[in-house]
């Protein structure tokens, strides 16, 4: 499990890559009901009030992907 300092265990839905900064992924964020709040730095389930701080950095992006919701 993965713990982000939310008071709950994250299941690893994710792949484990030797990079110098860690990625969180949008499906990985969607899947366990997460949101980014930017002005805030803050990392935050979407149900609750629950929230834990980030930090911001500056890295090159090699691209943008736009994370659409599936169609009913």
């Amino acid at each position: 499990m993965v713990d982000l300092g939310l008071r709950r265990s994250l299941p690893p839905i994710f792949i484990i890559a030797d990079v110098r900064r860690p990625i969180i992924g949008v499906d990985f964020l969607m899947k366990c009901g997460l949101a980014v709040d930017l002005s805030r730095w803050e990392l935050v389930i979407s149900t609750s009030t629950l929230c834990t701080r980030g930090k911001a950095t500056t890295i090159n992006s090699t691209g943008l992907r736009a994370a659409l919701p599936k169609a009913n």
